[in-house]
């Protein structure tokens, strides 16, 4: 069983043995004993309303393009993961670790300013899937119809690691849609 310095891996801990029913390489990005890089390209959409450039100005993400070099690194920290993701030179950083109440498959992704993000750990057909449970600003929950939208899906695809992730506003439409494919190295 894979374990880190500090115990068993952040997805471990939130799925069980169902981590073992994906292929290598979501294994590879998601049972990171200590720390990993994964290399490849990545296609990236944004919102063009006012608000989807607010939003992506606030949180940093990178703009629109076409097979934009990427590069994603994670490190393993006390049963916790640090995500950094890097889209031609555009970084997000988040920070990934259980949930102290929500039950076993939820997980919490950390934003910059103090922006969570609670997400249940789905498994369908090989594929690794996440669907918002709750979202807080400062440890303040934020009422669920100022939730984002989001469709999120990570699987295994030509002896890599494929993601989709597209995220908007209701009412205001995509923030972000951003889909490629890395390598563990």
């Amino acid at each position: 069983m894979p374990e880190s310095l500090y115990g068993q891996t952040l997805l471990r801990r939130a799925i069980g043995t169902t981590v073992e029913r994906f292929h290598r390489p979501v294994q590879a990005l998601h049972e990171v004993r200590d720390a990993t890089v994964a290399f490849g390209h990545t296609d990236i959409d944004r919102g063009r309303g006012i608000v989807s450039m607010l939003v992506a100005w606030l949180f940093g993400f990178p703009p629109a393009g076409r097979r934009l070099p990427t590069a994603i690194t994670v490190l393993a920290d006390r049963g916790a993961e640090i995500w950094h993701r890097r889209f031609a030179g555009h970084p997000i950083l988040t920070h990934l670790e259980p949930h102290a109440a929500a039950g076993r498959s939820v997980i919490v992704e950390r934003f910059r300013l103090g922006v969570t993000f609670d997400l249940e750990v789905t498994q369908w057909q090989g594929r690794l899937g996440f669907r918002l449970r709750g979202m807080h600003v400062c440890r303040v929950p934020v009422p669920r119809f100022l939730w984002p939208r989001l469709r999120a899906e990570e699987r295994a695809e030509h002896g890599g690691f494929r993601f989709d992730v597209d995220i908007g506003l209701p009412g205001f439409g995509r923030l972000i849609h951003y889909r490629g494919w890395v390598r563990p190295a």
